[in-house]
């Protein structure tokens, strides 16, 4: 089987500190981000679900770690100033 590419673009009006502590915090409600429960008709894309939610995790926890790098490095910079 051939490589499957499903991308997607999310665009947030916040800064990276606001997107943080939003995903840190557990009392931010979530109720107004964007997103609902991929439910596809197509059956091949269904079977690969499993496949698609565990890169789009990976993904996830990639960005996540890059901002928090980002936030760290910048904290650094700000507390040496």
């Amino acid at each position: 089987m051939g490589e499957i590419r499903i991308e997607d673009t999310l665009a947030i009006d916040a800064s990276p500190l606001e997107v943080w502590h939003a995903l840190e915090d557990p009392a931010v409600p979530r109720s107004s981000w964007p997103g609902a429960p991929l439910k596809p008709n197509n059956l091949l894309v269904r079977a690969m679900l499993p496949i698609i939610r565990r890169k789009f995790h990976e993904t996830q926890r990639a960005i996540l770690a890059a901002l928090k790098e980002s936030l760290d490095t910048h904290r650094n910079a700000v507390a040496r100033a």
